[in-house]
């Protein structure tokens, strides 16, 4: 569940929460398993913490944390199950449609139609989808943006301009 005043997800009827405060320290206190994923890897202060096996309704989602720091800045989640491959290696668009249009529905059931055009204090929603040009196999995920890439852009280059 998204919570449109703050921004927090809440997972596993309740249990499970993280948001904007988040920080990678918060999460070892979390009642589930935290483990360490490979990120953005734009600069060595950016790393991922990724949660497996959270439940939101009629849905099994995987969480990757982004921080820049101790800052967090986005989450991705992915709807996990038999409907869809398990990994790029059973990958079909059909099937990564099908999870697009999951995330999309279980997005809009939280925060109504008109989601995608919609911006909180906290940041923003995106539902990306694995369909590209290309045809090269891409999982699809729902974004929640809490820093926007042109301000991690800017912390960034303040590293190395000062």
């Amino acid at each position: 569940m998204i919570d449109t005043a703050t921004g927090e997800l809440s997972f596993n009827d309740g249990e499970v929460r993280f948001g904007p405060g988040a920080t990678p320290e918060s999460l070892q206190a979390l009642p589930v398993a935290v483990g360490s994923a490979p990120g953005p890897d734009l600069v060595r202060f950016m790393t991922t913490r990724v949660i497996q096996g959270l439940r939101s309704g009629p849905g099994t989602f995987s969480a990757h944390l982004d921080f820049l720091r101790s800052t967090l800045t986005s989450v991705r989640l992915m709807a996990k199950g038999p409907l869809w491959p398990p990994d790029l290696t059973d990958w079909s668009l059909e099937r990564e449609m099908a999870r697009h249009d999951f995330h999309c529905l279980w997005v809009r059931r939280q925060l109504g139609w008109l989601w995608r055009l919609r911006r909180y204090p906290w940041g923003r929603v995106q539902a990306l989808c694995g369909r590209n040009l290309d045809k090269t196999p891409r999982e699809s995920i729902v974004k929640v943006v809490y820093v926007e890439f042109a301000d991690i852009e800017d912390a960034i280059s303040r590293e190395f301009t000062t």
